[in-house]
């Protein structure tokens, strides 16, 4: 019936002309494999002329190791049996070869299967698409693979779905494994009540950044520093996650910062002003004594500004210039310097410098400062003294 509603319904040139107007290639074999029809869409793509194509055998545009699989396609057909759309290549007439999608069928008049009847689609774009698409998937999958850090993917429930080698070592699990478990399973029993809410708060584009304790399947808790983020995977939104361990890290910091206050409390307790420096001039640190024994209020301390705190020693010296001169000789030197600094009160200092080293090379100096004016005026009160006595020596000496 449906066949005489079509025949009544276009004539055989209207029909004709609704293949040739194809978006796809069609193509008609006779029970030998020859071309018996072809749309023009099929001489474009191979760049056959008609004349060239009408009555030569399939296998003209085919590579010769494919004939064999698509000839037992062909005989499949000419058999009356069907087979399913399959991808193959055709040589163009200038021996250029392009990836098409074929699906074929047993063409029958009047029951009797007369030859092959096909529509080819040219797939080149599709195609580099796709390899463009597993090459992106290829270099992904190997630096998710190598990352160092922990990177895993849940779903919207907190099922594990992948995870990386160092996130599957880290637990000692295998991939098949991880895949049983959910994010609930692998975090500290005290940061549970507040994982549902972190993962709330994820934005749909964005990411956000925040501390929690991790559980290793020893029961070892781990401290971690996480990046999670929505994205899509295989199709569903999932949460991406890097995660950290920063444990070591912050056993380091605890470390540093105790070093740290032992020596501020070292330098807090000598004698000595000390004033450390960069070799630009730029101070790196100093003690409580520097700013006492120079005079320095805590408000300019306080500002770290370089200059102004240097006008303001300045200030105090009965020569200026020869303790720049001094300081500027010094900067690129790596020698150890001492001198004595006049005050314009009467102070008397001793400096001592030694350069800063970072990895053998000078990083900076290190300017130690020592009062010694009453130390200075002793020595000068003895002095006075020995010459007195000295000149009364010498004048008994004399009668």
């Amino acid at each position: 019936m449906q066949d005489k509603w079509l025949e009544g319904l276009l004539s055989v040139d209207e029909i004709k002309e609704i293949l040739e107007n194809a978006n796809d290639a069609l193509i008609v074999l006779d029970a030998k494999g020859n071309f018996r029809y072809c749309n023009p869409l099929v001489f474009k793509i191979t760049g056959y002329s008609p004349e060239e194509l009408m009555g030569q055998t399939f296998k003209k545009v085919l590579p010769q190791e494919l004939i064999p699989r698509i000839t037992q396609i062909f005989q499949a057909h000419v058999s009356g049996n069907p087979t399913p759309p399959y991808e193959t290549e055709v040589i163009c007439k200038g021996g250029k070869r392009i990836p098409v999608e074929v699906s074929t069928g047993p063409l029958r008049v009047k029951g009797a299967v007369v030859g092959v009847i096909g529509v080819v689609r040219e797939i080149s774009a599709r195609k580099k698409m796709e390899n463009g698409l597993r090459e992106s998937e290829e270099k992904y999958r190997t630096l998710f693979e190598s990352a160092n850090d922990f990177v895993f993917v849940h779903d919207t429930r907190g099922n594990i779905l992948e995870a990386n080698r160092a996130m599957l070592e880290s637990c000692s699990c295998t991939i098949d494994e991880m895949r049983t478990k959910t994010v609930m399973d692998i975090t500290a029993p005290e940061q549970l009540a507040l994982l549902p809410e972190l993962l709330k708060s994820i934005p749909p584009e964005g990411e956000i950044r925040f501390e929690t304790v991790g559980l290793r399947k020893s029961g070892e808790k781990v401290l971690l520093d996480v990046n999670a983020r929505i994205i899509q995977y295989k199709g569903k939104p999932a949460v991406l996650c890097v995660a950290r361990d920063v444990g070591e890290r912050r056993r380091m910091e605890q470390k540093l910062r105790e070093s740290e206050e032992m020596l501020r409390a070292t330098l807090d307790s000598t004698a000595d002003g000390v004033l450390v420096v960069d070799r630009k001039g730029k101070v790196l640190a100093s003690n409580a004594r520097f700013a006492k024994m120079w005079r320095i209020p805590q408000k300019l301390v306080d500002t770290h500004d370089d200059k102004t705190l240097l006008d303001f020693v300045l200030s105090q010296l009965t020569d200026p210039q020869e303790f720049i001169s001094k300081v500027q000789e010094l900067y690129s030197s790596n020698r150890a310097s001492f001198d004595l600094l006049q005050f314009k009160d009467g102070r008397v200092f001793e400096r001592f410098s030694e350069p800063l080293l970072d990895k053998g090379k000078i990083a900076g100096r290190v300017w130690s400062f020592t009062d010694v004016t009453e130390k200075k005026k002793v020595e000068g009160e003895l002095r006075a003294r020995i010459k007195g006595l000295e000149a009364r020596l010498g004048a008994g000496k004399k009668q």
